[in-house]
């Protein structure tokens, strides 16, 4: 029976020392003794999820996390509490960001181990802008040590949430194929792209960052964005109330315009389709449909009847409403134009409305 229980707490003991940790260390010279706080977001509802504390001693901390517990690279926040006086201090990091020219901080990191948190704390200051009382925004003096996640975030000049060229997407994630960060960021690109163009990318991480929760979810969103995709049998509603077509196979290109009543580029841009529309006119080279996304109808029908724009009119209406972005593949911008070819293919696409812009319309028309 002595056996049997040594044994037990044998297995316990290697099981515990097993376990993977993600330890997260500090030295702040100038912060009082109270409590590192860490805490997380929601990414759907930015819904602050608290995960534990400790001690801060002297300018000293150290925080471990179980990587069972978790086991993604999840976004982390930072507060400091000093008990005596309740003072909250929201911690900001330096990154190799800048934004108009001036550096640009980050009020998390990505949980992995090997973060250490050292330096002065400096009090942040904003014009125009006073925290609530008892609340100090401040930062350190030096970046924060951090790990290959954290880096990824840190140094993203290119912006992945905003690309909108696939061979640039693929090729960040194919040099990072274990980041996180990109796997976080890739669902605001799913409207740009189909769900073949999508899965491409997704297979280039890692098969662990695939296999995450995280990943389960985004791969069922592009597996079913699959059955939201704009073909030649889309249709959406005409001006008397019925169907019509949004593609036409009978034209070597279609330009679908995305647009509103209110939106005033889009109200600007008119005449200059109106002067594309008259000289596309011979042959069937080149149809132009405009795509209202009004929600108010009789808006749109009112600037139909102002505008006269004598090609085809379609309005986004009922259950095509809740899937417009990915049906179009944009993030909601508008004026936004759309050139595609008789096999269903997106060639170009222009965002926002300046003179002259359509210029890239024909050159892309007129290659093809």
């Amino acid at each position: 029976m002595k056996n049997y229980l040594l044994l037990l707490l044998t297995l316990q003991l290697f099981s515990c020392r097993d376990a993977p940790k993600i330890r997260i260390t500090g030295n702040l010279e100038n912060v009082p003794d109270g409590h590192m706080i860490f805490y997380t977001r929601s990414r759907q509802t930015g819904k602050v999820i608290d995960m534990d504390s400790c001690q801060l001693k002297n300018g000293r901390f150290e925080m471990v996390f179980s990587k069972e517990e978790y086991p993604e690279a999840i976004w982390v926040f930072l507060n400091h509490r000093e008990p005596k006086t309740g003072i909250k201090r929201v911690f900001s990091f330096k990154t190799n960001l800048k934004y108009r020219g001036a550096p640009l901080g980050s009020d998390h990191f990505y949980l992995e181990d090997g973060i250490q948190v050292n330096g002065k704390v400096t009090e942040m200051t904003f014009k125009g802008f006073t925290p609530n009382k008892g609340i100090k925004l401040v930062s350190l003096d030096r970046p924060l040590v951090v790990g290959r996640q954290t880096q990824v975030a840190y140094n993203d000049t290119l912006d992945f949430g905003s690309l909108n060229q696939l061979d640039k997407i693929e090729q960040a994630i194919s040099n990072h194929p274990y980041s996180y960060y990109y796997l976080y960021n890739l669902p605001q690109l799913i409207p740009n792209f189909s769900s073949e163009e999508l899965l491409t990318a997704f297979e280039r991480f890692d098969p662990a960052v695939q296999q995450s929760e995280t990943g389960q979810k985004l791969l069922n969103r592009i597996e079913g964005h699959k059955n939201v995709s704009l073909s030649f049998a889309t249709q959406l509603e005409t001006p008397s109330g019925g169907q019509g077509a949004v593609l036409d196979k009978q034209y070597s290109y279609n330009l679908v315009v995305l647009w509103a009543s209110w939106c005033g580029p889009c109200r600007q841009e008119i005449p200059d389709l109106k002067q594309l529309y008259t000289s596309t006119q011979k042959g069937q080279k080149l149809r132009i449909v405009s795509v209202s996304v009004d929600e108010d109808s009789d808006a749109w029908q009112k600037a139909l009847t102002k505008e006269q724009m004598p090609w085809s009119q379609l309005l986004v209406s009922g259950a095509a409403r809740q899937h417009v972005n990915r049906l179009f593949r944009f993030d909601g911008s508008i004026p936004t134009m759309l050139l595609i070819d008789r096999e269903g293919r997106l060639v170009k696409k222009v965002v926002g409305f300046e003179a002259g812009g359509l210029k890239e319309i024909e050159m892309a028309v007129s290659r093809g």
